[in-house]
Protein backbone atom coordinates (compact mmCIF):
# COMPACT_ATOMS: atom_id res chain seq x y z
CA UNK A 1 0.00 0.00 0.00
CA UNK A 2 2.98 2.65 0.85
CA UNK A 3 4.27 1.62 -2.75
CA UNK A 4 1.02 2.56 -4.16
CA UNK A 5 0.60 5.63 -1.87
CA UNK A 6 4.10 7.17 -2.91
CA UNK A 7 3.87 6.49 -6.77
CA UNK A 8 0.67 8.52 -6.10
CA UNK A 9 2.08 11.23 -4.38
CA UNK A 10 -0.01 11.15 -1.43
CA UNK A 11 0.60 12.46 1.65
CA UNK A 12 0.06 10.56 4.69
CA UNK A 13 0.48 9.66 8.17
CA UNK A 14 2.05 6.80 8.82
CA UNK A 15 0.61 5.67 12.46
CA UNK A 16 1.89 2.36 13.86
CA UNK A 17 -0.22 1.95 16.62
CA UNK A 18 -0.26 -0.82 19.33
CA UNK A 19 -3.83 -2.46 19.79
CA UNK A 20 -4.43 -0.99 23.43
CA UNK A 21 -4.36 2.44 21.45
CA UNK A 22 -6.50 1.83 18.29
CA UNK A 23 -9.65 3.48 17.82
CA UNK A 24 -12.58 1.06 18.69
CA UNK A 25 -13.87 2.04 15.23
CA UNK A 26 -10.57 0.35 14.03
CA UNK A 27 -11.28 -2.85 16.30
CA UNK A 28 -14.31 -2.89 15.69
CA UNK A 29 -14.98 -2.96 11.91
CA UNK A 30 -11.13 -4.34 11.11
CA UNK A 31 -9.71 -6.14 14.10
CA UNK A 32 -7.42 -3.96 14.12
CA UNK A 33 -5.70 -4.79 10.92
CA UNK A 34 -2.96 -3.30 9.56
CA UNK A 35 -2.34 -1.39 7.54
CA UNK A 36 -5.60 0.94 7.64
CA UNK A 37 -6.79 3.80 5.20
CA UNK A 38 -8.68 5.78 6.88
CA UNK A 39 -9.36 8.74 4.61
CA UNK A 40 -11.29 11.21 7.37
CA UNK A 41 -8.20 10.55 10.02
CA UNK A 42 -7.49 8.54 12.68
CA UNK A 43 -11.04 9.76 15.12
CA UNK A 44 -13.00 8.47 12.23
CA UNK A 45 -13.52 5.33 10.82
CA UNK A 46 -15.85 6.63 7.89
CA UNK A 47 -14.18 4.98 4.56
CA UNK A 48 -11.68 3.21 5.81
CA UNK A 49 -10.04 0.28 4.08
CA UNK A 50 -7.45 -2.26 5.89
CA UNK A 51 -6.42 -4.81 3.11
CA UNK A 52 -2.81 -3.66 1.54
CA UNK A 53 -4.40 -4.56 -2.21
CA UNK A 54 -7.42 -3.07 -1.56
CA UNK A 55 -5.38 0.08 -0.43
CA UNK A 56 -2.93 0.62 -3.01
CA UNK A 57 -6.01 -0.37 -6.05
CA UNK A 58 -7.21 3.19 -4.61
CA UNK A 59 -4.08 5.23 -5.65
CA UNK A 60 -2.64 2.67 -8.17
CA UNK A 61 -5.15 2.18 -11.18
CA UNK A 62 -4.51 -1.43 -12.73
CA UNK A 63 -3.53 -0.84 -16.26
CA UNK A 64 -4.69 -3.81 -18.53
CA UNK A 65 -0.72 -4.50 -18.24
CA UNK A 66 -0.87 -4.31 -14.27
CA UNK A 67 -3.62 -7.57 -14.51
CA UNK A 68 -1.80 -9.55 -17.16
CA UNK A 69 1.41 -9.30 -15.33
CA UNK A 70 -0.94 -10.41 -12.20
CA UNK A 71 -2.64 -13.09 -14.07
CA UNK A 72 0.69 -14.22 -15.02
CA UNK A 73 2.47 -14.01 -11.31
CA UNK A 74 -0.56 -15.03 -9.69
CA UNK A 75 0.65 -18.39 -7.31
CA UNK A 76 3.67 -16.22 -6.51
CA UNK A 77 2.68 -15.82 -3.42
CA UNK A 78 1.34 -18.90 -2.49
CA UNK A 79 4.95 -20.54 -3.66
CA UNK A 80 6.75 -18.00 -1.11
CA UNK A 81 3.98 -18.83 1.35
CA UNK A 82 4.12 -23.00 0.92
CA UNK A 83 8.66 -22.93 1.06
CA UNK A 84 8.49 -20.30 3.82
CA UNK A 85 5.78 -22.65 6.27
CA UNK A 86 7.39 -25.94 5.19
CA UNK A 87 8.48 -27.49 8.48
CA UNK A 88 9.31 -31.40 6.95
CA UNK A 89 12.45 -32.43 5.30
CA UNK A 90 13.14 -34.08 2.24
CA UNK A 91 10.76 -34.69 -0.53
CA UNK A 92 8.70 -31.95 0.56
CA UNK A 93 11.05 -29.00 1.30
CA UNK A 94 12.00 -30.07 -2.20
CA UNK A 95 8.73 -30.13 -3.62
CA UNK A 96 8.03 -26.51 -1.83
CA UNK A 97 11.36 -25.33 -3.52
CA UNK A 98 10.51 -26.43 -7.06
CA UNK A 99 7.18 -24.87 -6.78
CA UNK A 100 8.97 -21.83 -5.44
CA UNK A 101 11.24 -21.80 -8.32
CA UNK A 102 8.95 -22.37 -10.81
CA UNK A 103 7.15 -19.41 -9.40
CA UNK A 104 10.43 -17.21 -9.75
CA UNK A 105 10.65 -18.30 -13.24
CA UNK A 106 7.02 -17.22 -14.10
CA UNK A 107 7.65 -13.98 -12.50
CA UNK A 108 10.97 -13.77 -14.25
CA UNK A 109 9.62 -14.54 -17.31
CA UNK A 110 6.95 -11.57 -17.03
CA UNK A 111 10.00 -9.12 -16.24
CA UNK A 112 11.84 -10.55 -19.58
CA UNK A 113 8.60 -9.51 -22.03
CA UNK A 114 7.89 -5.96 -20.43
CA UNK A 115 10.92 -4.88 -18.04
CA UNK A 116 12.27 -3.28 -16.53
CA UNK A 117 8.70 -3.18 -14.31
CA UNK A 118 6.32 -5.72 -14.96
CA UNK A 119 3.91 -4.31 -16.59
CA UNK A 120 6.52 -2.27 -18.71
CA UNK A 121 8.47 1.33 -18.76
CA UNK A 122 6.98 2.66 -15.42
CA UNK A 123 6.17 1.19 -11.90
CA UNK A 124 2.36 0.28 -11.22
CA UNK A 125 0.02 -2.01 -9.16
CA UNK A 126 2.13 -5.46 -10.24
CA UNK A 127 4.95 -3.75 -8.95
CA UNK A 128 3.76 -2.82 -5.47
CA UNK A 129 1.93 -6.22 -5.05
CA UNK A 130 5.18 -8.39 -5.98
CA UNK A 131 8.02 -6.18 -4.32
CA UNK A 132 6.64 -7.09 -0.97
CA UNK A 133 6.21 -10.50 -1.43
CA UNK A 134 9.66 -10.90 -3.14
CA UNK A 135 10.80 -8.42 0.37
CA UNK A 136 8.81 -11.35 2.87
CA UNK A 137 11.09 -13.98 0.57
CA UNK A 138 14.44 -11.99 0.60
CA UNK A 139 13.90 -11.15 4.55
CA UNK A 140 12.21 -14.54 5.81
CA UNK A 141 13.82 -16.71 3.10
CA UNK A 142 17.25 -16.27 4.38
CA UNK A 143 16.35 -16.10 7.93
CA UNK A 144 14.24 -18.90 8.10
CA UNK A 145 15.56 -21.23 4.97
CA UNK A 146 18.72 -19.77 3.98
CA UNK A 147 17.75 -19.32 0.69
CA UNK A 148 19.04 -16.44 -1.28
CA UNK A 149 17.66 -15.28 -4.87
CA UNK A 150 20.64 -16.93 -7.74
CA UNK A 151 22.30 -14.59 -10.28
CA UNK A 152 19.30 -16.35 -12.19
CA UNK A 153 16.81 -13.87 -11.03
CA UNK A 154 18.61 -10.53 -11.22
Amino acid sequence: ARMSLALADVDYELRPTPKDAKPQWHLDAHGGSMPCWAPNGFGDGGGAVSESAAIAKMFTAPSPACVAALDACGSFFGGVAKFLKNTEAGAAEDAARANLEEQLGKLEAVLGNAGPFLAGATPGLADCSIATKLYILFVAGQHFKGFILGAEYP
